[in-house]
């Protein structure tokens, strides 16, 4: 088969997005029954995928948004393809000669100057592990993979915009797509019930959790993270770009009330800083957590696999989670650690030792006294890393994506 794989954002400013793409593309790399894979991405993003560009399965396929041709062709189409599918979903009543409706629709589709792309490449699919396809209506099927609707369950957490924005590209998504790929199965309840999307078009393809999802396998030494970011050697770990979800504020409760404890535990945060991150700093003050907390950012992938390896214990306070990035990172790389009681987690987890309400702090805290005083009860936790991690290395999640890529592929 000849597939296509469209990656959007090659860093991980995309958080878990970014490394969800490359367990994808190790995946189908490492995989018989791919021939050839064209890897699409955007010139400006070929540094994180430089060292797969080199692979003897992988034709590059480059694209320069900023050219000034393709730039606007592509705001056309996105334009008219949306203002299609608002009119459609929202305002049909208005339009009874649903003819003329359907000449934006192929109007948009003419102007994309994605389709020309993927149509020269004459693939038997095209897989865009997001949520959102930057191309519909070409002669090559379409998978998006659809990490989760949260929106739902939190819509506080987002702007009335926002929340539009998802509304409608989400709804294109899901109908223009030939099929959408979930990673669990309460995914694919959400969207059947949200969207009204039939089950046969939704699979559910396990994480490619056989190999490490960081594009590097080289990591930098607990002294020299030390001495980098100015940490103190003994740490918790929270990697997660701040997001109200992710419930950063919760777990500087927990760092508060261990502090009163006479515990002082020293928490180190990466990902991406979001405007959010302005509401979490005060909390920071508030708590006088100043000499406790660490945020570094997004940092490069040695460095984080290195603080996997170096942390004390990792801490995944998340109010919603499709499947977290952090918990299976940490599994690989046989650190201890904890999370939450919700969605995917404890499957993943597989102990219900080590999960945690994520509403309440001091249940969060009691957990991380243990995993910071108790050696019995953290060695336990790190074997349970390891027993899951053989667990996942056993699955055979390739067989999942080529009985969909099959499916559909273009005949």
């Amino acid at each position: 088969m000849k597939i296509g794989l469209f990656i959007d954002y090659s860093n991980m400013k995309a958080g878990g997005i970014f490394t969800y793409s490359i367990g994808i593309l190790k995946l189908i790399i490492a995989t018989d029954s791919v021939e050839k894979i064209y890897l699409i991405y955007p010139r400006d993003q070929e540094e994180g995928l430089r060292q797969f560009i080199s692979e003897p399965k992988i034709t590059p396929v480059p694209i320069n948004r900023q050219q000034i041709g393709f730039k606007y062709r592509a705001i056309l189409a996105f334009f008219f393809y949306t203002s299609y599918y608002v009119y459609r979903t929202y305002f049909k009543k208005y339009f009874p000669n649903s003819n003329k409706l359907n000449l934006v629709r192929k109007l948009a589709i003419f102007l994309n100057p994605y389709r020309r792309i993927v149509d020269a490449l004459k693939l038997d699919v095209l897989h865009v592990p997001f949520k959102i396809s930057p191309v519909y209506g070409t002669k090559t099927p379409v998978i998006v993979t659809t990490h989760d609707i949260q929106e739902m369950y939190f819509p506080q957490f987002f702007t009335s915009q926002e929340r539009i924005d998802r509304a409608i590209l989400y709804k294109m998504a899901v109908d223009e797509s030939d099929h959408i790929i979930v990673s669990f199965d309460h995914i694919k309840k959400d969207i059947v019930q949200y969207f009204k999307v039939p089950e046969e078009k939704i699979s559910v393809c396990g994480l490619p959790l056989a190999q490490s999802w960081f594009s590097q396998n080289i990591y930098t030494s607990r002294r020299e993270l030390i001495q980098k970011y100015n940490i103190n050697e003994h740490f918790i770990l929270y990697p997660a770009a701040t997001w109200p979800h992710k419930n950063h504020l919760t777990l500087l409760k927990s760092i508060a009330l261990l502090k009163e404890r006479k515990l002082e535990a020293y928490l180190v945060c990466t990902g991406n800083k979001t405007d959010y991150f302005s509401v979490i700093d005060q909390e920071i003050q508030n708590l006088g957590l100043q000499n406790n907390v660490s945020f570094l950012g997004i940092v490069p992938e040695k460095d984080l696999i290195g603080l996997y390896k170096s942390t004390e214990l990792t801490v995944i306070p998340t109010l919603y989670e499709a499947g977290s990035g952090p918990l299976f990172e940490s599994i690989w790389y046989g650190a201890a650690a904890i999370c939450s009681n919700v969605t995917s987690l404890p499957e993943a987890i597989d102990n219900i030792q080590y999960l945690f309400d994520p509403k309440n702090p001091n249940e969060i805290a009691d957990l991380i006294e243990k995993g910071l005083s108790d050696k019995k009860w953290k060695k336990e936790n790190i074997e349970n890393s390891i027993k899951r991690m053989d667990y996942y290395k056993k699955l055979t999640v390739d067989q999942d994506y080529l009985n969909v890529y099959q499916l559909i592929k273009r005949t």
